[in-house]
């Protein structure tokens, strides 16, 4: 839509609001009427169509640009990878989402997320959850206003909430796809360019290339020579298979609710409680998969999606029964191993404890040892996870070794459900504890593409 359409919508907005100021002022006096009160809750309502309005205005006017791969590709707001066209078929734009691009605005324009699927803007979750776990409303601002109480106690009950089978009432869509972003930006992959791919179904096929090109070269008198074509297909895909999900209870006593819901901040404890579980989890599934679950093998378990070569990840070993770092050399040389084949590693992750043995090397000065010049970027800026295995791993006759990873990350691929992350508040059944609790729920699935040209594992750390 065009500019002057958000700037009229601006202008309604405005009017709205400067008819509802009084309204609101003589509901809190307690002087409003019947109509009064009625006439506040329409104008209440008109402001989250505006609301609605305004963001589906903002959705570029060619969302959709085919019949086969309904989205955003190449529109400029969601731009397709530039790095695409080394993992996916020219043509098949499956749009893909980098870090600092937000998947609450991608379902938005693609249409995933709609306004009777959605609470407005000014939507007060804190009251939201309040209301849910059973402790009374506790925002400033509702305690000032008892029609916004009254508006947002009946909100509660499913104005603007998705209604499950069996009638149980999840929370509004646009709060669980808005976890999502919130978790990928506590992973360590999201600060090392991981892809995230959006899925609005269970299986999604990606298509990649299955063989190196081969090109031929001609003379001018071959005398009509022909190239020697091989016609079978070399192009296959990765499957991203959601089945089956992660789920987590999470409780808490009564005075922490209480003192979060009196402090207005019983939204953010839900939400960040939530997020730092599934971010641990994604990057522990990244590095070392799920078992049982086929959409997510891990890095050191990814089989299916190799060009040529061997499947799997490549590695650099520090001995045969595994060594104490003494220079930086053998991450030197792990990185090597991805340089030669035309790949830029943009991260490495170790364990802190790992991290702290190469930061206490001292050169022949006594001096703390700087990283050799091609690796010193990586070592720097690499990205502790104190879920890699330390000291556990075995290595020749060895059994206290540790490893630490290599990657050019873009490469790793998050796929998650443009569902987000399902919570279901429970009231009653911790309450023998004097607790309460949200069972949240997510689906997902990681894969890598080609790890034996892209990934490489220093082990035999000691």
């Amino acid at each position: 839509m065009s500019k002057k359409i958000i700037k009229d919508l601006q202008a309604q907005k405005s009017e709205v609001c400067a008819r509802l100021k009084p309204l609101n002022r003589a509901i809190n006096m307690g002087i409003a009427n019947e109509y009064e009160i009625g006439l506040a809750q329409k104008l209440e309502d008109q402001l989250r169509q505006i609301d609605a309005d305004m963001a589906r205005a903002k959705i570029p006017a060619d969302t959709y640009t085919s019949a086969e791969f309904r989205g955003i590709a190449n529109n400029g707001r969601f731009p397709v990878s530039k790095k695409n066209n080394k993992r996916a078929v020219r043509g098949a734009a499956m749009e893909t989402l980098t870090p600092d691009q937000s998947m609450t605005d991608y379902a938005y324009a693609c249409g995933y997320l709609r306004e009777d699927r959605t609470a407005g803007t000014d939507f007060d979750w804190d009251a939201y959850w309040g209301q849910k776990l059973g402790v009374s409303p506790g925002s400033a601002e509702l305690r000032n206003d008892p029609f916004k109480a009254k508006q947002e106690s009946r909100a509660a009950m499913g104005m603007g909430e998705d209604i499950s089978a069996g009638g149980q009432a999840l929370v509004a869509q646009i709060w669980s796809t808005s976890i999502t972003d919130l978790i990928r930006a506590k992973t360590f992959v999201n600060q090392f360019n991981a892809t995230t791919l959006p899925l609005k179904t269970e299986t999604t096929n990606y298509p990649v290339w299955t063989s190196d090109i081969a090109p031929a070269y001609i003379a001018n008198d071959s005398g009509g020579t022909a190239l020697n074509l091989d016609l079978s297909p070399s192009v296959g895909s990765v499957v991203f298979n959601c089945a089956g999900a992660f789920a987590d209870i999470t409780s808490a006593s009564y005075e922490i609710i209480e003192d979060a819901v009196t402090n207005g901040g019983i939204d953010g404890l839900i939400r960040h409680s939530i997020a730092e579980k599934y971010a641990r989890l994604v990057d522990s599934v990244v590095i070392y998969g799920q078992t049982g679950s086929t959409g997510n093998p891990g890095l050191l378990n990814e089989t299916a999606t190799y060009v040529s070569g061997s499947p799997g990840i490549m590695t650099q070993s520090m001995g045969t029964n595994g060594a104490a770092p003494t220079t930086y050399a053998d991450i030197s040389k792990a990185v090597a191993q991805i340089r030669a084949q035309s790949a830029e590693p943009s991260g490495m992750v170790w364990h802190p404890n790992t991290a702290a043995e190469y930061a206490q090397l001292k050169d022949t000065l006594n001096q703390p040892m700087r990283p050799t010049p091609d690796v010193a970027n990586l070592v720097n800026g690499a990205a502790d996870s104190a879920l890699l295995n330390y000291g556990n791993e075995t290595q020749g006759n060895t059994s206290t070794n540790s490893s630490l990873y290599i990657a050019d990350w873009s490469y790793c691929f998050l796929g998650m459900r443009l569902d987000g992350v399902e919570v279901t508040p429970i009231s009653e059944r911790y309450v023998e504890f004097m607790q309460r609790a949200w069972l949240s729920r997510i689906r997902m699935s990681i894969r890598w593409f080609w790890p034996n040209k892209v990934a490489c594992r220093l082990l035999g750390i000691q």
